[in-house]
């Protein structure tokens, strides 16, 4: 098989999967929102996209005979190529707030503690503090 044909066969797939599930901007946006709910941590589309493409490579390192593996890195190499360029790479966050909000109900890292859990107060921890220096 030539590049040229992978790079078709990747077109391929690539639209058989945007029928399935979405645009690949949707789906890395949701994925993005879905991450940030769960680690807390912010990632751009470009960022998901690249983390993606080293997955993928990952794999390959594996099995480099994987067509099914290569194609998809190439989609999202192909993917951060485009997200690089843009200017707002999270242009469908404001669809995502549903995708969010369900998203951190499920993080253990986001819950936010009771508002009726009992609260250290900074003066026992300093006398707490002392007791141990006078030991």
């Amino acid at each position: 098989m030539n590049h040229k044909d992978i790079l078709t066969q990747s077109s391929a797939a690539l639209r058989t999967r945007s029928e399935l599930y979405g645009s690949e901007e949707d789906v890395l946006s949701r994925a993005c929102v879905i991450f940030e709910a769960i680690t807390g941590v912010e990632m751009s589309m470009y960022e998901g996209a690249i983390f993606m493409h080293s997955y993928e490579m990952a794999r390959i390192k594996k099995n480099r005979r994987n067509m099914s593996t290569v194609l998809t890195s190439i989609e999202y190499l192909a993917l951060s190529g485009q997200l690089a360029v843009t200017e707002n790479d999270l242009m469908l966050e404001d669809s995502m707030c549903d995708v969010k909000e369900m998203a951190s109900k499920l993080s253990p890292v986001l819950r936010q503690p009771s508002p009726t859990a009992p609260q250290e107060k900074v003066e026992d921890k300093k006398s707490d503090d002392k007791k141990v220096d006078d030991k």
